[in-house]
């Protein structure tokens, strides 16, 4: 199953297409840019359904409308769930339209399975150190570390700088305010190249439906990295990430507010996939002391 994915760098963002499924993205630059620069090289064949769908009826600037009628499918927990214009803490609405351009570059996953995932939470302090309270958190965390820190996420300010928050080991909860923009940076420091499917409130921030690891996401570079600045709206346009109130979010314009405060990272390797020295520590750290009650002879005897 070959597909092709975006990228998504500063330089230039390379999406991956699938016949009939949404763009990912890939990146050059190792490190961390605010904002993409001019002159992508663009390769605009994005099918329409691939493209986040966009407030019907946006109000105050970039935040959408929470009475807007829902494009998605109806909730089966938000009818019965608290309103989201009652609930407290922190969402994503729709913000403004930021340059982000996409080209298509091909990716064919190792897997129908991602091989690694990532879970961020985010919240105000007071509602991030609640959540954190629940678990045995530590303070000071600046990114999430998957795949035994070969691959690192983060959310990051207008500036670049990380976002403070707390680390449980399993999961991380981030501290951001309201109408503070953010952006999500996914560091790969190994040699091989990730295609990185990525949600924002149970959105896929590529086509804006529900996300699902089965969607096309953007491809990170051997020790690159990508930046992730909103919803994208078109091959050369986002709209960028900003904290809200949950019954002006994104998700809840689009009818199910209820996955609102996280954020999921699912990466694939690519096809013919090379082991690396962080494989082979996962494959050391699985080795069973007790795999069998005796010792069968080798077929070759070096001893007798």
């Amino acid at each position: 199953m070959k597909n092709v994915l975006p990228l998504a760098a500063v330089a230039s963002l390379s999406v991956a297409c699938a016949s009939a499924g949404p763009v990912g993205a890939s990146s050059a630059p190792a490190s961390y840019n605010t904002g993409w620069s001019g002159g992508d090289s663009v390769s605009a064949h994005a099918a329409p359904s691939t493209v986040a769908p966009q407030p019907t009826a946006p109000s105050g600037g970039y935040r959408a409308s929470a009475t807007a009628e829902a494009s998605a499918e109806p909730s089966q927990s938000t009818t019965a769930a608290t309103p989201p214009s009652l609930r407290p803490g922190l969402a994503t609405s729709w913000g403004e339209t930021r340059y982000s351009a996409v080209r298509h570059t091909p990716f064919e996953r190792s897997s129908a399975q991602p091989f690694a995932t990532a879970m961020i939470h985010y919240n105000d302090a007071r509602l991030a150190a609640l959540q954190a309270s629940h678990r045995v958190a530590t303070s000071g965390a600046q990114w999430f570390p998957v795949y035994r820190d070969a691959v690192r996420v983060s959310l990051r300010d207008e500036r670049g700088v990380a976002l403070p928050g707390h680390s449980t080991g399993d999961r991380m909860y981030v501290i951001g305010q309201s109408g503070q923009r953010y952006t999500i940076l996914v560091e790969n420091h190994s040699d091989q190249r990730f295609e990185a499917v990525v949600s924002v409130d149970g959105l896929d921030v590529i086509n804006g439906r529900p996300a699902s690891p089965g969607y096309r996401g953007y491809l990170i570079a051997p020790h690159g990295s990508i930046t992730i600045e909103g919803f994208r709206q078109s091959s050369s346009t986002v709209a960028a990430f900003r904290f809200g109130a949950v019954g002006e979010s994104y998700a809840a314009e689009r009818g199910d507010a209820r996955n609102v405060g996280v954020i999921g990272v699912a990466l694939f390797a690519e096809n013919g996939w090379a082991p690396t020295e962080v494989d082979e520590v996962e494959t050391r750290d699985a080795a069973n002391p007790f795999p069998g009650p005796y010792a069968p002879p080798p077929r070759r005897v070096y001893w007798q």
